[in-house]
C-alpha cells in the first residue's frame, strides 16, 4: 500500500508505503500529522478521491486541524498515479497486469453526472477555446482575473500552440451561478447538444 501526497501544482510529492496490516485510520493519520508537522507551508485543504477508502479517510483525517474534502479535482495527482501505472509499478515485483483491470486509474471515470440546479442555468453557453499562452506567466487569465473560483494547474508538457477547451455560461445570474460551481469542485462536464 502507498500513500501518495501531492500539491495541487505537483510541485510537491511525498510517498510512502504501509504494509497492508498497518491500513487503518490511525496509522495513515500519523503518517498525515508527521508530514504537516515538518512542512513549510501548512495546507488549507486535503483533498482525496480514494472512494473504497473513503470511510477509512474520513475517520483518518477528521481530527487534522485542516479542511478535509473528498473530491475528484485532483489533477496533480491522478497525473503522478498515471505515471505510476506506465512506469513504477509494472517493475515491482508481484505485479499482475491482469489485476489492473486497465492500464490508467479509473477514479475519474464519472458516470454519474449531478444536473445543474434549474435556479442556476445560463441562458446562453459557448464553447470555447483559448491559447495555452493566456494561461502561462504575462497571459491575460490568471488568479487575480478569474473572479471566483480557482485555475487548474496545466500539465508541463502542454505544447505552447495548443488550446485550453472550455464553456462560457452566459447568465443574469452569474455571481450565484460562479458561486454554485466554485463550491463543488467540478471536474467535467457533459453536455445533451439534443436539447
Amino acid at each position: 500500500w502507498e500513500i501518495l501526497v501531492t500539491d495541487s501544482a505537483g510541485s510537491f510529492r511525498f510517498r510512502q508505503e504501509l504494509p497492508s496490516n498497518q491500513v487503518n485510520s490511525k496509522n495513515v493519520r500519523q503518517v498525515v500529522d508527521d508530514l504537516i508537522e515538518i512542512s513549510d507551508t501548512k495546507p488549507e485543504i486535503i483533498r482525496f478521491f480514494r472512494g473504497a477508502m473513503f470511510n477509512m479517510l474520513n475517520i483518518a483525517l477528521s481530527e487534522l486541524a485542516v479542511t478535509t474534502r473528498p473530491s475528484r479535482c485532483t489533477l496533480a495527482l491522478a497525473t503522478w498515479l498515471e505515471e505510476r501505472h506506465q512506469s513504477v509499478y509494472p517493475q515491482m515485483e508481484g505485479y499482475n497486469r491482469n489485476m489492473v483491470g486497465s492500464s490508467a486509474p479509473s477514479f475519474l471515470d464519472v458516470r454519474t453526472p449531478i444536473k445543474l440546479p434549474d435556479a442556476l442555468r445560463g441562458e446562453k453557453y459557448a464553447f470555447v477555446a483559448l491559447p495555452v499562452a493566456e494561461f502561462m506567466p504575462g497571459g491575460g487569465v490568471n488568479g487575480e482575473s478569474i473572479g471566483m473560483g480557482r485555475l487548474c494547474a496545466l500539465p508541463s508538457d502542454v505544447p505552447g500552440d495548443a488550446f485550453v477547451q472550455g464553456v462560457v455560461i452566459l447568465s443574469a445570474r452569474a455571481k450565484a451561478l460562479a458561486s454554485w460551481l466554485a463550491g463543488t469542485e467540478v471536474v467535467t462536464l457533459t453536455a445533451d447538444l439534443r436539447k
